[in-house]
């Protein structure tokens, strides 16, 4: 039986509470103020800007809906953090893009969050790193396949 203190959820929870601490707020993350979505957004750009992201691919991306997206990214664009750009073949869509003050949020980000994770992962190998985000990454996908948890016995644990 897995001792109540370990439970693999809670500990998650902890080190989402401790990361956060440590990042500061998301509101006023880089002396900036943005909420949670909109600095994963940028991030998101910023790591695609050879590429043409649209506004579907951020809705799909990050499950929201397009209301939510539209919304999001008409803050973002009105707060000169990103722009809209119709493409050549179809001017309907709009190629958003990160404009300078976008890009400068996202260079300290970058900084911060590699300061944080370097601090977190110390003394962990390459191959420890890989493992735990395939655990991760199974996790994830268990969560949302809705398939039916696995009882004490199937994962041959005594029962509670």
């Amino acid at each position: 039986m897995q001792p109540k203190s370990r439970r693999v959820g809670l500990e998650l929870i902890g080190l989402n509470n401790t990361l956060r601490r440590m990042a500061g707020e998301p509101q006023t993350a880089c002396g900036e103020r943005m909420t949670s979505m909109q600095i994963m957004i940028l991030g998101y750009l910023d790591d695609h800007r050879d590429d043409d992201v649209f506004q579907k691919d951020l809705e799909k991306i990050f499950r929201i809906r397009r209301s939510t997206a539209t919304g999001i990214l008409k803050v973002m664009e009105r707060e000169g953090y990103l722009t809209r750009r119709p493409v050549p073949q179809d001017a309907r869509l709009k190629k958003l893009m990160l404009t300078a003050r976008g890009q400068g949020f996202c260079n300290e980000a970058r900084r911060r969050s590699d300061e944080i994770e370097g601090k977190m992962l110390r003394g962990l190998t390459d191959a420890e790193v890989g493992t735990l985000l395939s655990l991760l990454g199974r996790m994830r996908d268990n969560l949302e396949s809705g398939e039916a948890p696995l009882t004490a016995a199937e994962r041959g644990q005594e029962p509670t």
